[in-house]
């Protein structure tokens, strides 16, 4: 449990670290640079966002659940995973080029867009997965921050004149091959489990196709509601969204931690229904109820919040911000869910989910934009991830029978005990 702790600690310290690091080269930039730099800068960041997602294909995900559960060999594992995810990129990238010279149109988007893309590269070589899976959060903080201090320092040093605003996707390349080079010569000490279990190429990609359905349903109704927003209402509107989005994200920290540690404890437990059980029963509720304490905490300082980090100017972001604490709350017990679901190989169950419900809600958000604007919206985006959470533990109730007791303190020893046992 004090490892656990000590692990959880780092994180956030790691995080505040990586997240101040990029502040400062985010004003720096600011100073330096018109909107149309920021502009072309965005763009470049936003196709390798979706073209990372078809690059990996949820292969981190599994990986992670594959090593934590010793299910086959670690350095198979890490050297199958690394060259499917490399050729995937490599396809990836060769599309992202092609279209440019096919519209006939290679401006300075298209470009920031080919660099930034090149990142893909060395990030498939990025172990963190595989780190995870061994509980070695430490070591992937530490690749993390190699990563961070790179990119500004590069910034700070060579960029000093808008034009050479190649400069930024160039920093952000090399700092993910450092990352790169690291995770992979710390990984590749890491290996234990010489097993000759191994997983054909088919059979893997075959249980990656949910995940990546997944992925995808996710981000289009993560990215949709802004878009419609600045269709539908106005582009002001969609900055008050946009702001208190981001303040919201900001506090998912709390997700991050969990998705380094807790992934990987549930993947092991899962092995053993009835411990995974008593851990569920127990930690649902108290995530539960501190996740309720701290929705209380954040709605009633939300005036201060939204005021003190934008200004007054940004007055009407403070109802957006009180209506995506339901998202909060709802995205950090659908994390939970759904990593059980994942380490229960569960995944058709899981996906199944997310193509029923994402029709839905979209209906819901073009309903809500045109009767309500961007409030109704909001609204539409926070109960909809309330709506696939509750349908996630209901499905998932069905096979483990998870029971809310009264709270208790003596659950702190009764987990550490679990802990403990793994």
């Amino acid at each position: 449990m004090k490892s656990i702790l000590k692990k959880t600690f780092f994180i956030l310290l790691s995080d505040a670290f990586i997240r101040i690091f990029g502040f400062l080269a985010y004003i720096y930039i600011a100073r330096v640079s018109e909107q149309y730099i920021f502009g072309v800068i965005a763009f470049g960041l936003a196709v390798l966002n979706y073209s990372s997602i078809f690059a990996s294909l949820g292969l981190n995900t599994l990986g992670t659940k594959f090593i934590a559960q010793n299910t086959y060999s670690d350095k198979y594992l890490l050297n199958k995973i690394a060259k499917i995810k490399l050729v995937l990129s490599l396809i990836v990238f060769s599309i992202i080029i092609l279209i440019p010279f096919l519209f006939q149109n290679f401006n300075d988007t298209f470009l920031s867009a080919i660099i930034f893309s090149l990142a893909l590269i060395p990030i498939s070589f990025q172990a963190e997965w595989f780190l995870q899976g061994k509980f070695e959060t430490t070591k992937i903080n530490i690749g993390q921050l190699i990563n961070a201090i790179l990119y500004p320092v590069i910034i700070f040093t060579f960029y000093n004149n808008q034009n050479n605003w190649i400069i930024i996707p160039i920093a952000f390349l090399i700092g993910n091959i450092f990352q790169a080079i690291y995770l992979m010569y710390i990984s590749s000490k890491s290996v234990e489990n010489l097993s000759t279990n191994i997983i054909s190429v088919k059979e893997l990609l075959k249980q990656c196709l949910p995940l990546s359905i997944v992925s995808i349903l996710i981000q289009v109704l993560i990215n949709l509601p802004p878009i419609l927003i600045g269709i539908f209402v106005t582009v002001t509107e969609v900055g008050f969204y946009s702001a208190a989005l981001k303040l919201i994200l900001f506090t998912l920290v709390i997700d991050r931690i969990l998705n380094l540690i807790l992934f990987p404890f549930l993947s092991k437990l899962a092995t053993n229904m009835i411990k995974l059980k008593l851990f569920l029963d127990i930690f649902l509720k108290w995530i539960f109820v501190f996740l309720i304490l701290f929705g209380l905490i954040l709605f009633f300082l939300s005036d201060y919040l939204i005021l003190f980090a934008y200004g007054s100017q940004f007055a009407n972001s403070i109802l957006y911000f009180k209506i995506f604490l339901v998202f909060l709350v709802s995205t950090i017990i659908n994390s939970i869910i759904s990593f059980t679901y994942i380490s229960l190989n569960q995944l058709k169950k899981y996906s199944k989910v997310y193509i029923l419900m994402t029709p839905v809600i979209l209906v819901s958000y073009l309903i809500t934009v045109y009767k309500f604007g961007g409030i109704g919206l909001a609204a539409a985006f926070s109960f909809g991830e309330l709506i696939i959470a509750t349908v996630l533990f209901y499905n998932l109730s069905k096979f483990i029978q998870i029971n809310f007791k009264i709270i208790n303190f003596k659950d702190f020893k009764v987990m550490s005990d679990i802990v403990k046992s793994i």
